[in-house]
């Protein structure tokens, strides 16, 4: 317990990181024991945001990773720390995390990479600015005019969920571009 306080900001980040990665048979026990060990160590969401800004530094190396893998851990890295401080997440951290995967959604589709839209929804929030919403939705709406319909119809129920906390916003015309050729196949 000494060592893990003494060293918080290094190692408080990674077990964040850690124990979001995606289950399956081979690694379920690992990310057990990390989920075991940031229970162990953290004393509520406020770690979240006491170690925010040392996240963020872990999650802006993995999101540049070249490892599509390390990406989509990154985006459910994201979307679980805005879901956990929700209103209680600064707008500086939101704005921080919100560019970051802006930095790193746009290009070639990969397995997992809906995380990083669903990071997106989860971030998305009437008190954010109006350009960085703009920003946001426009991301998110080149997202759903990729190719694979699969993924276009999981970044499309994130889609959804944006613009259903952002009421303002009127869609429906981009929305409606996107889900017909869907609907008529």
């Amino acid at each position: 317990a000494d060592i893990i306080r003494d060293n918080a900001s290094s190692i408080l980040p990674l077990i964040c990181f850690a124990k979001h990665e995606e289950v399956n048979e081979d690694n379920k026990s690992s990310v057990e024991l990390w989920l075991d060990l940031w229970n162990d160590v953290s004393f509520g969401d406020s770690m979240l945001q006491l170690y925010l800004d040392d996240i963020i530094i872990v999650l802006d190396s993995t999101l540049n990773s070249q490892s599509w893998l390390l990406k989509a851990q990154s985006g459910s890295s994201i979307a679980s720390i805005a879901k956990r401080l929700d209103a209680n997440l600064k707008d500086e951290g939101r704005v921080k995390l919100v560019e970051l995967v802006l930095a790193n959604i746009s290009g070639r589709t990969f397995l997992g990479k809906e995380r990083l839209v669903e990071a997106l929804a989860a971030l998305s929030s009437k008190a954010s600015s109006k350009e960085l919403t703009n920003r946001l939705i426009e991301a998110v709406l080149r997202e759903c005019r990729k190719d694979e319909d699969i993924y276009k119809t999981k970044v499309l129920k994130s889609l959804g969920d944006i613009l259903g906390k952002l009421e303002e916003e009127n869609r429906f015309e981009d929305v409606y571009n996107i889900v017909w050729p869907l609907l008529d196949k």
